[in-house]
């Protein structure tokens, strides 16, 4: 639908929600690289007109922090000539990433704020070293390789399967020891 003679689309909040769900979706479990994730997403804003006055949490990612994380993904690709500082780069932008992925599927805390917490106070409800840096670092290619293995799931149980080749993948692939939520709730059932 085209409005006012503009050769732009006319994008409501549920056409936009879904469109940067898809990409995002694809771009965390390794189907697209950065470059592919930005361009999709330039030629979103390009292509559309997107209406979201009536959506505070969706103006907020389509205005400030897409952009902001294009910028930054954008800058990935122009090594600073210190291997701490593009590493501390990557890190910023994934934890970006996750906040809008957390804003889009309305989770609150933010990971961002989780994971200061954490750093503060050591008192964020999750196994810490998914707040770490190294684990930061290799999220994408572990859930990459995980879902390789588990396909797309969201069947009752599914977690538990997930769970399980996430922990595997994480010891053998990246050395890391992780905890699921039933190996730190042993009394809590989970679907």
């Amino acid at each position: 639908m085209k409005r006012n003679g503009s050769a732009k689309i006319y994008a409501g909040n549920y056409t936009i929600e879904e469109f940067l769900l898809s990409v995002m979706n694809s771009y965390k479990y390794g189907m697209m690289t950065e470059e592919e994730f930005c361009t999709a997403v330039k030629e979103y804003y390009d292509t559309h007109i997107l209406d979201v006055s009536n959506n505070d949490s969706l103006k907020k990612v389509t205005e400030k922090m897409l952009p902001e994380l294009i910028a930054k993904m954008e800058a990935l690709g122009t090594a600073s000539g210190s291997a701490r500082t593009d590493q501390k780069r990557r890190i910023e932008a994934w934890i970006l990433f996750k906040d809008c992925l957390d804003v889009l599927e309305q989770r609150f805390p933010l990971f961002s704020e989780e994971r200061e917490e954490y750093l503060t106070t050591g008192l964020a409800g999750k196994d810490e070293v998914e707040y770490s840096d190294r684990y930061l670092l290799i999220e994408r290619e572990m859930e990459t390789l995980v879902r390789a293995e588990t396909g797309e799931g969201d069947y009752l149980g599914f977690c538990h399967l997930y769970w399980e080749v996430k922990k595997r993948v994480l010891w053998e692939k990246f050395g890391i020891e992780w905890h699921s939520p039933s190996d730190r709730n042993p009394r809590v059932i989970f679907d």
